[in-house]
């Protein structure tokens, strides 16, 4: 299959979907990065939550 340097149209709704996937991977990513930090801190965390709730 040759390379065709033409820019195919992209409907609104392709264009659409392809963000709200990317969204979605982005999403899931960042949490599963902030639940590894919140796990890695929990100790730090939970002794700053101390200082306002003992």
């Amino acid at each position: 299959m040759s390379y065709s340097g033409r820019v195919r149209y992209k409907s609104r709704r392709e264009k659409n979907k392809n963000f709200i996937q990317r969204f979605k991977w982005i999403i899931i990513f960042g949490m599963i990065i902030a639940a590894m930090l919140i796990y890695k801190n929990r100790h730090a965390i939970k002794d700053h939550w101390s200082t306002y709730f003992y």
